[in-house]
């Protein structure tokens, strides 16, 4: 290869790659800003969201166990273990914590 050919295939290599970084900068640029206005486009502001009602627990179907129903909780994991509900002492209530600041308030319940 003479210098004049090598001068000119490094000249087509440093072209290709400054085409490259333009590619790779407008494709990023492009996810990117898809990214953010799909996000934007998410928000909704707390006034806009449905209000909810509080749940009416002496309906059944606001419960996710019942004693006297057979439901996902009565599975036992292991076999050595068994299900001991209908003998057991004491019934145990978990409660989950909802996130609470004077914009969330609950409706209905912290009034």
């Amino acid at each position: 290869m003479t210098k004049r050919q090598f001068a000119a295939f490094e000249q087509n290599i440093n072209y290709s790659v400054k085409v490259m970084k333009k590619v790779i900068i407008v494709t990023f640029l492009t996810i990117y800003s898809g990214i953010w206005l799909s996000a934007k486009s998410l928000e909704v502001s707390f006034e806009d969201q449905a209000r909810l009602t509080a749940p009416d627990y002496s309906n059944e179907k606001y419960w996710s166990a019942l004693p006297w129903r057979l439901d996902s909780p009565d599975d036992v994991p292991n076999p050595e273990y068994t299900d001991n509900q209908n003998s057991a002492e004491v019934d145990v209530f978990f409660y989950i914590q909802r996130l609470y600041s004077e914009k969330m308030k609950y409706r209905g319940l912290m009034q």
